[in-house]
């Protein structure tokens, strides 16, 4: 199952480096039919991230300033601080200073439609990048994983490992984000087909460390030895804390049985040791670069080269039997 999803990983990564590298090298040939009319040098992209403390994010800021270096053009990073309410006046802040486009990974789903529909009244375009846009407003393309998938891909290594039977822990992300919806989603359909497996309970830890070391103490004492049989965290956090209490509390049948998402070294470290059962592979450098290439393309005049209305980036399975053929995303 893993080879083959490695292997259709490959081939999707090349068709986007080709693209990219064919479009980008026309980065001279600005088609004024469809593009905005200034040179490049002068253009303004505005982007805002739900966080910067988060390593995901700070591989995504860092792809999003490079990109800019890339192709000369101002940048403007902001950080929402996991909160929708300064998310939704940072995108009003662009809109007041004309930006040209702007790259938005939303906090949450639904509470930053609104101020994408002010950006598109304004006619100001919009990408958005690795978590989904709630309905109602207009953007260029979203440019991520497909979370769904992702969820069911760890529901795949859990089956696998646990020959369909057993209960799990869930450690979720930011409740209403869309990586906690629809990896929860995706998790849930592809056990669903598995009657004696199920999950036992949730607990919210929104992507932080401290409340997953918590949670997960408070799950160990709940469910005594026996009762659960895996972790599943959605992040590349969580599972580090988890792994911590599993460990203090002595509870060694969960060790290797807890499944992660994102693939950092000292996840893959931890994989290949065997204190996990494995994570899904989501590089977030190079999504944020993609996500401002797609940028790039829009006010360049060659949107027929977008993927719309979704660009999927690949999401592979990777367990200790193929962890070393993939370097970690950070």
């Amino acid at each position: 199952m893993f080879r083959i999803g490695k292997l259709i990983a490959v081939l999707t990564l090349l068709a986007i480096f080709i693209l990219a590298m064919g479009v980008c090298a026309q980065a001279g040939d600005v088609t004024w039919k469809n593009g905005i009319k200034k040179p490049q040098k002068e253009w303004f992209v505005g982007a805002s991230l739900p966080e910067f403390k988060h390593p995901f994010f700070g591989a995504q800021l860092q792809a999003i300033t490079d990109a800019g270096a890339k192709y000369g053009f101002k940048v403007e990073v902001r950080d929402a601080e996991q909160d929708p309410a300064k998310q939704i006046g940072i995108i009003e802040e662009f809109i007041v200073k004309k930006v040209d486009c702007i790259l938005l990974c939303p906090a949450v789903s639904n509470a930053l439609v609104s101020a994408v529909k002010k950006a598109n009244a304004a006619g100001i375009p919009v990408v958005i990048l690795n978590r989904t846009l709630g309905e109602g407003a207009d953007y260029i393309t979203y440019v991520g994983a497909n979370d769904y998938t992702g969820g069911r891909v760890q529901g795949q290594m859990l089956i696998k490992a646990l020959k369909g039977k057993g209960n799990i822990i869930l450690l979720q992300g930011v409740l209403g984000s869309s990586p906690q919806v629809q990896r929860e989603a995706g998790l849930e359909d592809e056990i669903a087909g598995q009657p004696d497996l199920k999950i036992a309970a949730k607990f919210p830890c929104d992507f932080d460390r401290g409340k997953a070391l918590a949670a997960t103490q408070d799950a160990l004492v709940r469910f005594p030895k026996g009762s659960i049989d895996a972790i599943v965290t959605q992040d590349s956090e969580m599972c580090m804390t988890a792994l911590q209490a599993v460990k203090a509390a002595g509870r060694t049948e969960l060790v290797g049985k807890i499944v992660a998402f994102d693939y950092p070294s000292y996840v893959k470290k931890n994989i290949l040791s065997g204190d996990f059962l494995g994570t899904v592979l989501q590089d977030p450098y190079q999504q944020a670069m993609i996500g401002m290439d797609v940028v790039w393309m829009y006010l360049s005049g060659h949107q027929g080269h977008i993927p719309q209305p979704l660009f999927f980036t690949p999401l592979p399975g990777v367990t200790k039997e193929n962890a070393k053929l993939f370097p970690p995303s950070w």
